[in-house]
């Protein structure tokens, strides 16, 4: 408690406190259920769980520990791994119902068994032994069984699914859209070009930005020995860039939309460098925008070929969105073998690619890593983030790749697919096992020890 952190954009807050620096906006919904981001300055309280949205704050621990709201969350999260998927809703709906169908069952038996002359001794032990044999324990455990032993294979393979449901869906997929940016490239970008008398305003700048291309720049000035300053007022524009005062002086560094207009010079530079797959950044510092770029070389994962060729193995359509430039993104698809694809894409626009294929009738899976991809996982059927990503996608996704491998997406589709054969292959025995053993109880060739013995054995 009193202790001052720092909580980027995107990153979620992790005590009580009060703002001691910065505005910004909070994303409080997990706690209040209301989505309406909250204002924050100096002297607002932040709860632990929430989320920083645009800015960077600088907060004072008010509580800590299992005082603070974390604990709670944390029981939310216990709850939603309890959750109960639709299939295994349908069989309690048909258990409900096979329990007093069996039981009328055997009353009937008795009846049907007495008179047709049969003593009462026998009568109602014939009753009794289609009670016994009847009991739906297989039916109540073949669904929740196969579904939580997925849930903890997907663990295995370095797969976090938040919701049992999830392994149902996935099955389901037909249509994947790719982030590339952190995603589809690796996360450690290397700043080729870079104007050596801004670097240190820019990296200071940088240094409160989650973006890969940010984490270039400041690893870039911590090789040359240059000491970052304090920035104030940093104001971060999703899919933009982001602005801040170093010692005076306003910076700003972004894409092109960040700027009211790009000399034809350095648009044509840009689009030599972004012709050779690279990503460029532009900059300003005072309102007068620079003369040169930052230049920003990355490597496709290794195993980013291998999950577009398996996902289109499987039929499913594959689409790359990207806020990167034209020629940079055309170049990546090209590489990937992707022929879908968009570019200079902003946020709010990857929500509408999604909804706009699941209008199109398509069950949609959206794969990304930063703040700006947040909007897309959370509407997608099934969002996937990586676990390096944002807490802000790995907050809106419903599974996450915690050790980064993109190829366990199509472990985990396999493995969802297995898991709807079990549950079928398991529903198919309990169902066909209790008809067969209602009918031996009812003709009298079961005795109830015989029974309780194969209920047991069917579970």
């Amino acid at each position: 408690t009193g202790d001052r952190f720092l909580v980027k954009a995107g990153e979620r807050i992790p005590a009580d406190g009060v703002v001691v620096e910065g505005e910004s906006q909070a994303d409080e919904s997990l706690l209040t259920g209301e989505s309406v981001p909250v204002a924050k300055q100096p002297g607002a309280l932040v709860t632990a769980g929430s989320l920083n949205l645009v800015g960077v704050l600088v907060v004072a621990a008010t509580t800590t520990g299992k005082d603070s709201t974390i604990a709670q969350i944390v029981a939310a999260v216990e709850r939603a791994v309890a959750s109960r998927s639709d299939i295994e809703r349908k069989v309690d709906r048909a258990s409900r119902i096979f329990v007093p169908l069996v039981i009328a069952v055997a009353a009937m038996v008795a009846i049907g068994a007495i008179t047709s002359g049969l003593p009462i001794e026998e009568s109602v032990l014939r009753a009794i032994t289609v009670l016994v044999i009847a009991c739906p324990c297989a039916l109540g455990i073949a669904t929740p069984l196969a579904l939580h032993a997925a849930v903890g294979a997907a663990s295995r393979l370095g797969v976090l699914v938040r919701d049992a449901r999830v392994l149902e869906s996935i099955r389901r997929i037909d249509a994947v859209v790719l982030d590339k940016t952190g995603t589809l490239t690796e996360e450690a970008f290397a700043l080729l070009k870079c104007p050596q008398e801004a670097l240190a305003d820019l990296a200071a700048l940088e240094s409160y930005s989650e973006h890969p291309l940010g984490q270039a720049v400041v690893r870039a000035a911590r090789e040359l020995g240059v000491q970052l300053s304090p920035v104030t007022g940093v104001e971060i524009r999703k899919g933009e860039g982001l602005s801040g005062v170093v010692e005076g002086r306003m910076v700003a560094i972004g894409s092109w939309r960040m700027f009211d207009a790009i000399p034809k010079q350095l648009a044509a530079d840009a689009h030599y460098y972004e012709n050779k797959g690279h990503t460029v950044a532009y900059y300003s510092i005072d309102g007068k925008l620079g003369d040169s770029l930052l230049v920003f070389g990355s490597r496709l994962r290794e195993d980013a070929r291998h999950l577009v060729s398996g996902l289109k193995q499987r039929g499913v359509r594959v689409m790359l969105v990207s806020g990167d430039a034209q020629r940079t993104t055309e170049a990546v698809a090209a590489e990937l073998g992707v022929e879908e694809f968009l570019a200079a894409v902003p946020p709010d626009e990857k929500t509408h690619v999604v909804e706009d294929l699941k209008a199109g009738g398509h069950t949609v899976a959206m794969i990304g890593d930063g703040v700006n991809d947040a909007p897309a996982l959370a509407h997608a059927h099934l969002g996937v983030a990586m676990g390096s990503g944002a807490d802000l996608a790995m907050r809106a996704a419903s599974m996450v790749l915690l050790n980064g491998q993109l190829t366990r997406v199509l472990d985990v589709l396999d493995l969802s697919r297995k898991t709807h054969r079990v549950v079928l292959q398991n529903l198919g025995w309990a169902f066909g096992y209790n008809t067969l053993g209602i009918a031996l109880a009812a003709m009298g060739w079961l005795n109830p020890i015989v029974a309780a013995a194969a209920m047991v054995l069917s579970s």
